[in-house]
């Protein structure tokens, strides 16, 4: 009967196909009794493909792995790692990683590190340090530290330091120091003093700079070892602040009736309110020399770039002289340190010159002496105001001034100029203001200002036939 005989077929057809499982075999037949020459003779089963997991665990490793996990662990871990992780962890650790981590860790770690970390860390730390650092904290530390730091840091502190330093500080202190300190800059405060030296010397001479008491001696140390920002060496607006704080200490920064620094003025009590004692609101700020930044000074304006465009102490009894360095502060626009009490001696650096931005120059009512620099008429283009009266200046107005384009204010007067009046004047058509008496200037106002309209036109045009300037159009004579 055909139907009777089919489970038998069947049976058998399942054998063929699965003639070298281990499982799958029904009827009364096992392992060694099936009929293939594979298995005859109590031949070995290592070639024998196990296709699905065995109930209970082999007591001892297979040689190649399932190709799924076994349902419980082993007592002894495989030769060679499984496809996918088991469901529970081995007792022992394997002797290579596995491809995958498995599902929680291991009573004992690894021998060697996975390729992909486990879910959860090991309840114990590693005897050793592992070789690249972890993308975040363990949970306890190490019993020695990692060869490179990790990205954060580790919530309680390791019992012996890194052998190099962290990027970031851990949030408890170590038992014991690092091998090596943590700096600011990331450079050591003798490093860090010799690179900003180096940089300072390309802006003042570095005999100068160590001169023992002189105001770029000065500067220069209050920069590396008292100003309380602390700037880097190659922090963008370390040679800023160095020329600022060279005017302060040059120009009797001590000595101002406003915002002097408390720590090195010589005033009882110094004070810095400057909208109280100019009237202008836009000057109020910190003291100079003050840990906040140098544009949060008063009498400094900047732009959103932080570079400084206006300096404007007037009558502050600001002395000394002026610095050479002021073309440093390349994005000047504005200079102004005029007014009584103020007292500039000195000659006027020809460094005003290289400023192309320079808009307001106004340094009247101080004791200047010697030359208008002629780099002031060759280059600072963008001159609109040019205010030097009452001083001790002497020699001539260059004929460059008629290249002053945008001038359209010029106070000289009470000086000791000499020459002629250069008739390149007549290019100024902008001129509101010129006023150039109490000198000893000769010569003739060119009759094209007339024509501009100019409104303040004042010169030493009076005394008849003696008179020193021949006006024709001045609105007051001297």
């Amino acid at each position: 009967n055909v139907i009777s005989l089919l489970p038998i077929l069947l049976a058998n057809r399942i054998y063929q196909v699965n003639a070298r499982c281990v499982v799958g075999i029904s009827n009364d037949h096992n392992a060694t009794d099936i009929d293939d020459p594979q298995v005859q003779d109590g031949a070995p089963l290592n070639d024998q493909i196990i296709c699905g997991p065995t109930a209970m665990p082999s007591t001892i490793p297979t040689v190649k792995p399932t190709a799924i996990p076994s349902e419980s662990p082993t007592d002894v871990p495989t030769s060679t790692p499984s496809a996918r992780p088991t469901a529970m962890p081995t007792n022992e650790p394997s002797s290579s990683p596995s491809v995958l981590p498995t599902v929680s860790p291991t009573s004992t770690p690894s021998l060697k590190p996975t390729t992909y970390p486990t879910s959860s860390p090991t309840t114990t730390p590693s005897s050793s340090p592992s070789l690249t650092p972890s993308t975040t904290p363990s949970l306890r530390p190490s019993s020695s530290p990692s060869l490179t730091p990790s990205s954060t840091p580790t919530s309680t502190p390791t019992s012996t330091p890194s052998i190099v330093p962290s990027t970031a500080p851990s949030k408890y202190p170590s038992i014991s120091p690092s091998a090596s300190p943590t700096y600011t800059c990331n450079v050591d405060p003798i490093t860090r003093r010799q690179m900003i030296f180096d940089i300072l010397a390309e802006v003042t001479s570095p005999d100068e700079i160590n001169e023992p008491n002189s105001s770029a001696n000065i500067a220069f140390e209050w920069l590396v070892g008292h100003d309380q920002l602390y700037l880097c060496p190659d922090d963008p607006k370390i040679i800023q602040r160095y020329v600022l704080a060279k005017i302060y200490f040059q120009q009797e920064g001590d000595t101002w009736l406003e915002c002097s620094n408390p720590n090195y003025t010589s005033l009882d009590s110094p004070t810095c309110d400057p909208v109280d004692f100019t009237g202008s609101g836009h000057l109020d700020g910190q003291p100079w020399l003050d840990d906040s930044h140098e544009c949060d000074w008063a009498f400094i304006t900047c732009n959103s770039e932080l570079c400084v465009t206006k300096i404007e102490v007037d009558d502050n009894d600001v002395g000394g002289t002026l610095v050479n360095e002021i073309d440093y502060l390349p994005m000047l626009e504005v200079y102004t340190m005029d007014g009584n009490p103020n007292h500039i001696a000195g000659t006027i650096p020809s460094q005003f010159g290289n400023l192309t931005n320079l808009r307001v120059l106004d340094l009247d009512e101080n004791e200047l002496t010697g030359t208008i620099p002629e780099e002031i008429y060759l280059t600072a283009k963008s001159l609109q105001q040019f205010d030097l009266d009452s001083n001790h200046l002497s020699g001539t107005i260059s004929t460059e001034i008629g290249t002053l384009t945008d001038l359209w204010f010029v106070q000289l007067f009470n000086n000791m100029l000499t020459g002629t009046i250069p008739t390149e004047i007549s290019n100024l058509s902008s001129l509101y203001t010129l006023t150039i008496h109490e000198n000893e200037l000769t010569g003739e106002i060119p009759e094209d200002i007339c024509v501009y309209g100019i409104t303040y036109l004042w010169a030493d045009c009076s005394g008849g036939a003696d008179k020193k300037v021949k006006c024709e159009c001045c609105d007051t004579c001297f």
